[in-house]
């Protein structure tokens, strides 16, 4: 399991985490989803290694991760955004063997490694052929291959479709779900594409100024009933509204609202009695996510 608990980290002039606090279950997956600067980067970085926390722990499998690099660089694995942890004008195969010799894998464990990676990843015509001559998606592809090599126990992934077309993002969640599933990884995936969000987490955590805006089970968020009502706008109707959770919006002299429990608006008087329309909507993990972040 990796735990983080009341994670800070304060730079100079930016507060970019604010007390994060959230667990993720071993071989599960979760979504890291915020907007640009929401703490996302400066949290996997914390994770990885790259940057000290301010105050905090990360414990994974029980090892304080902080006080434990050495730990970091044998069980966590990190995709970079676009491939950039490639040397490209590398062939496929001089990248797969220098990481491996970067991460101390023995001779066999490399070979074996390599092997079994090549053919689950459909590569090996593309093993001799240096990487800035590939398409973005098989540069994805590739990159993704290099991360798995030392086999991580940890795996995160930033923005692993950024920048690929519907086929390639297509075969990219593909593979991604079979290494998830085959080999029972505990993973985070940074990504502001939600249908693969949806496809591949059991969870999702919201990020908003560096804390935890909400923690989420995917299944319950799709699963739910969610109605528009709109509503009369006045002032004594906002002050009714705020009583109840449901994110909502004033557009043009009325109240939208997104509700989630009609039983238990309607039993509000002055609400049901203005009420303009209601519509029952489609629910996808995108529209959630929009609403609630408002």
């Amino acid at each position: 399991m990796l735990k983080i608990q009341d994670l800070k980290k304060v730079y100079k002039k930016n507060v970019a985490l604010q007390g994060v606090s959230f667990s993720v279950e071993s071989k599960s997956a979760i979504g890291l989803i915020g907007d640009n600067g929401a703490g996302k980067t400066t949290l996997i970085k914390c994770i990885s290694g790259l940057v000290a926390p301010t105050s905090g722990s990360i414990y994974f499998n029980d090892v304080n991760l902080i006080k434990n690099p050495k730990y970091i660089h044998n069980t966590v694995g990190v995709l970079l955004e676009g491939a950039r942890n490639l040397y490209n004008f590398l062939t496929v195969d001089y990248n797969l063997n220098y990481f491996s010799y970067l991460n101390q894998l023995s001779s066999k464990e490399t070979s074996d490694r390599k092997a079994y990676l090549l053919k689950l990843f459909d590569a090996e015509k593309y093993k001799d052929q240096p990487v800035n001559e590939l398409s973005r998606g098989t540069q994805q592809k590739i990159a993704l291959m290099v991360t798995l090599m030392k086999n991580p126990q940890l795996l995160i992934l930033d923005e692993p479709t950024l920048g690929l077309d519907l086929i390639a993002t297509m075969r990219m969640t593909d593979l991604l779900r079979q290494i998830i599933q085959e080999e029972q990884k505990t993973v985070i995936i940074i990504s502001h594409d939600m249908t693969l969000v949806s496809s591949l987490c059991d969870r999702i955590v919201y990020l908003k100024n560096g804390k935890v805006d909400f923690d989420e089970q995917i299944n319950s968020i799709v699963n739910e009933n969610i109605y528009e009502v709109k509503i009369k706008a006045d002032n004594s109707m906002e002050e009714q509204i705020q009583n109840f959770d449901f994110p909502f919006r004033r557009e043009d002299g009325i109240y939208v609202l997104e509700v989630h429990d009609m039983e238990r608006m309607m039993k509000n008087k002055l609400l049901k009695e203005n009420i303009i329309s209601i519509e029952k909507q489609v629910n996808d993990l995108a529209h959630y996510i929009r609403m609630r972040s408002l």
